[in-house]
């Protein structure tokens, strides 16, 4: 049995709530798990429906000629996410603006919550760079060593241990802008 594309599924979508359930089953695992790499899991969960919310709503307006449905569904979650955060951030400066100063508790839990959405992403991109490139750039970024007591634990030369750090932090960095930024690391310059 053929499975319809999702171009298909949205055109009859229109009129046939099953082809959206079915464009919903095959896309909202995929969204989700977009979502919560850049958000809190409670966060993503209300993204997620909003998004789909969003794209029952549009659904009449999506324009094949313009991308792929699949394309369509993350720019929306992407919209969702960009509006969560320009939300917050609002409401962060009206507090400020009415004396209502945020706790260091609360944006101790905010940072909290922005890294462990960036844990798991780091550590896949972590996950592929060669094991010794891994080691230096773990023990220069995490354990804060100089480059000849990474070259002691790693059993090189200095300069060898600068070039894993280099190579490993350039190999991150390229494979980080390779993904869309999630808008968490850029709202709260986590990484620059």
């Amino acid at each position: 049995m053929t499975h319809p594309p999702d171009e298909r599924l949205l055109e009859r979508a229109r009129h046939d709530a099953d082809a959206f359930a079915a464009l919903y089953d095959r896309h909202a695992p995929g969204v989700a798990q977009w979502l919560r790499r850049r958000t809190d899991s409670e966060t993503a969960r209300e993204l997620l429906a909003e998004t789909w919310a969003e794209a029952w709503a549009a659904r009449a307006r999506f324009n094949p000629r313009k991308g792929s449905a699949k394309a369509w569904l993350y720019a929306i979650a992407r919209h969702q996410l960009l509006h969560f955060y320009r939300d917050r951030e609002v409401e962060r400066r009206a507090r400020r603006r009415l004396g209502l100063e945020v706790t260091f508790a609360e944006e101790d839990a905010d940072a909290r919550i922005d890294a462990q959405a960036l844990r798991a992403e780091l550590e896949a991109l972590l996950d592929g760079l060669a094991p010794a490139v891994r080691e230096a750039v773990v023990l220069r970024a995490v354990e804060q060593l100089d480059h000849r007591e990474i070259a002691a634990r790693l059993g090189c030369s200095p300069q060898a241990a600068r070039l894993r750090v280099s190579r490993g932090l350039r190999a991150l960095r390229a494979a980080w802008d390779a993904e869309p930024a999630p808008v968490a690391r850029l709202q709260e310059g986590v990484l620059t």
